[in-house]
């Protein structure tokens, strides 16, 4: 299930699109946080609930590796939208380190904001494992191998591939990165190892917060001007008037893009899972207000708030109706 928003006036200009992925245990309803930022610059935002996310079919989610495939539909379906300029990407947590595994692949994508991507789902597991208890490394092992056969048993994935910092060795595209400073979840030098691998151009911010703090709003218009920019640059169109009084924050890092010689390949082929077995709808599309205030968001099994909810689950709303609000 997906919805696309689009700014209410001039609702069929071709503009330029960002794809928001979200994170575990959460749905498209986690996209509604930063629509107002999007929509002011005239981007579109579309959102998609993971296969077994939301209202999206499916029994397990492989915190990025098949829903990387899910991703690959979506780009195929807005690339055939003569609507569509250019395309980045904005995820957070899973849908982050989904990004890092799409981008990987040469797709013309023209930037990609990652907030708190892993490096590796097998540390990220063992991290969480040796933050409740000290377990010895024998039985550390012993234990993650027996969760690596269930999850390769039933969910088709071996969460040793599951690497995203690897897969950043081969992503051209500019991007910028962020993390959370108390993030015990995803511990901060996730995020960094993924930002010394990443091949393209990329900045690093940090903000106080956990895992699922609600993202400070300067960090969210930092984000949105980024992707502005980077987006109707790919796309050769002119710049909004509301790019021109935006002043960049310095990041705490930085870098140019790697040579081509410096990529390496990834540890394993990727999987392609068949097309016929991902159903997905391309039907909903909404016109809004870029200054309409977040839609309130109900209880659902997956969104209990406007962030990433890792661990907590419910189920999200239908957006099925049409919305057009003049700007």
């Amino acid at each position: 299930m997906c919805s696309h928003f689009v700014p209410a006036k001039s609702s069929h200009a071709k503009r330029p699109c960002v794809v928001y992925l979200h994170g575990n245990c959460s749905s498209r309803c986690e996209s509604y946080s930063v629509l107002p930022f999007l929509l002011r610059h005239g981007l579109t935002v579309f959102s998609l609930d993971f296969s077994g996310s939301g209202l999206s079919d499916g029994d397990y989610i492989s915190l990025g590796w098949h829903e990387e495939q899910d991703l690959l539909m979506v780009l195929e379906h807005l690339r055939k939208d003569p609507c569509v300029a250019s395309v980045g990407l904005w995820g957070r947590s899973m849908g982050a380190s989904t990004a890092v595994l799409r981008s990987s692949h040469g797709e013309q994508l023209a930037a990609c904001v990652l907030d708190t991507p892993f490096s590796s789902l097998s540390l990220v597991a063992k991290e969480l494992v040796q933050s409740f208890c000290r377990v010895p490394n024998v039985l550390l092992n012993a234990g993650l191998n027996t969760l690596r056969s269930e999850v390769l048993s039933k969910a088709d994935f071996d969460l040793h591939d599951l690497e995203p910092a690897e897969f950043a060795k081969k992503a051209t595209c500019p991007a910028l990165l962020a993390f959370a400073e108390d993030d015990t979840f995803v511990q901060p030098h996730h995020t960094r190892s993924v930002y010394d691998a990443w091949a393209g151009e990329k900045m690093l911010f940090t903000f106080t917060g956990g895992h699922n703090a609600p993202r400070p709003e300067w960090f969210l218009q930092e984000a949105a001007r980024f992707l502005a920019q980077q987006l109707y640059q790919a796309a050769a169109l002119q710049a909004p008037a509301t790019l021109r009084g935006c002043h960049a924050r310095e990041p705490i890092a930085s870098a140019p893009r790697k040579s081509l010689q410096t990529a390496v390949s990834h540890r394993s082929p990727r999987k392609q899972v068949p097309l016929a077995t991902k159903g997905r709808c391309f039907g909903c599309r909404r016109n809004v207000d870029a200054n309409e205030k977040e839609a309130p968001r109900s209880a659902s099994p997956s969104s209990a708030s406007t962030t990433a909810s890792e661990g907590e689950g419910s189920s999200s709303p239908p957006i099925s109706s049409q919305r057009k609000v003049s700007l």
